[in-house]
Formats: structure tokens, sequence, C-alpha cells
């Protein structure tokens, strides 16, 4: 199970005792991991819409790839389960 916890200082947990702390100083991938885990309604979202709120300064090429490198990190540190994708 992961830990998130977003309020006050930020802090980032696996109770199988993986090292979560390199992922939590990554701004823009903890940034989408907080803003999948909290935005309301909870489920699938847009890939446009992260595009356009994460990475609004570069074309959609490198957007999405960012996107992509972003997810892959995130499923690896987290496991499959960390993030849903249909």
């Amino acid at each position: 199970m992961i830990e998130l916890r977003i309020l006050g200082t930020l802090q980032l947990g696996a109770s199988d005792g993986r090292d979560l702390e390199p992922l939590a100083r990554q701004a823009k991938r903890t940034a989408l991991l907080i803003y999948l885990a909290a935005a309301v309604p909870n489920g699938l979202h847009r890939r446009d819409t992260l595009l356009a709120l994460f990475w609004p300064e570069v074309d959609e090429a490198h957007a999405r790839a960012s996107l992509s490198q972003a997810l892959y990190v995130l499923r690896n540190a987290l496991g499959e389960q960390g993030i849903v994708t249909r």
C-alpha cells in the first residue's frame, strides 16, 4: 500500500519498505501523482487535459513524451497498481 500525505509537508511512503523519497524530490512527477490521487472526479483522466496542465510550454509531441516518461517512472516506483490505466 502507498501512503500519500499532501497537507503540510509532503510524505510519500510504501508499506513494503520501498524507498519513495527520490520520487518525492521530482516536483512535476510528484505533482502529477498528487493530481491523479486527489482530483475530483476520481478515476481516469484524459491525456490532453494532463498535457495542458503539466506541460503547457511545449508542443504536443514533447508533452506526450514527457507524460509517458512520468507515468513510466511513477509505475516503476509505485508498482503496476499505483497508476490505473485502461
